[in-house]
């Protein structure tokens, strides 16, 4: 039996939050700490690619204000360096360094979620 697809992105949506959370701790251990701004609002998160796309994503929110003083730009900065401060990467050498634990824990947390998907929605038996 296949679930509505509701039901299989809000699975898949889960399972990969939970997924994530290596590549987060991992990436708030690397992250260089001047002020502890990035790395405090460095969190697990879903982005809307498109009409029908998302994707989960380790970043940080964008509470700041938008533009240099923004976490997002702070963070890409750090990431990749700028003209004027070399790069200090964090988030991509997490990406590798997870990536096995990634898959893994998305395979477990999806066969828990079917089953207990698939419990909750079976029709009860009618005596």
């Amino acid at each position: 039996n296949k679930f509505p697809t509701r039901l299989r992105k809000i699975m898949a949506r889960k399972g990969m939050k939970i997924a994530a959370e290596p590549v987060l701790n991992i990436a708030k251990s690397l992250v260089p700490v001047d002020q502890g701004k990035l790395k405090a609002k460095m969190r697990i998160y879903s982005a809307k690619l498109g009409r029908r796309q998302r994707r989960s994503a380790v970043g940080a929110s964008v509470s700041w204000p938008k533009g240099k003083n923004s976490p997002a730009y702070y963070a890409a900065a750090t990431e990749f360096g700028t003209n004027d401060r070399p790069a200090q990467p964090f988030l991509r050498p997490a990406v590798k360094a997870a990536a096995p634990m990634v898959k893994a824990i998305f395979k477990r947390e999806m066969a828990r979620l079917v089953t207990e998907t698939a419990i909750k929605v079976r029709p009860k038996n009618v005596s």
